[in-house]
């Protein structure tokens, strides 16, 4: 059996840098990406993602950023929540 938990995670693009943040409850996560969302609606050039990721039950803070960072841009290219400039 393979168990897994979500972490939920926010992301936004811009011209030349990729950042996230993730979260452990999607309400937390959905308010996060509505803040952002209002910002980004000020800023035209920034594209902000929101999606799941599954990880290992046993990873810590920092293994789950790592393993996020490591594919940060094939899970935002695969995101059903995208919010903003999409030609960027």
């Amino acid at each position: 059996m393979n168990i897994t938990k979500k972490v939920y995670v926010t992301a936004s693009r811009t011209a030349g840098t990729m950042g996230f943040d993730w979260y452990p409850t999607r309400e937390l996560a959905d308010e996060a990406f509505k803040e952002e969302a209002a910002e980004f609606d000020k800023n035209g050039d920034v594209l902000a993602y929101r999606f799941d990721v599954e990880v290992d039950p046993q990873m810590n803070r920092d293994d789950i950023t790592a393993f996020i960072d490591d594919q940060i841009d094939e899970l935002a290219e695969a995101a059903p929540i995208i919010y903003g400039n999409k030609d960027l």
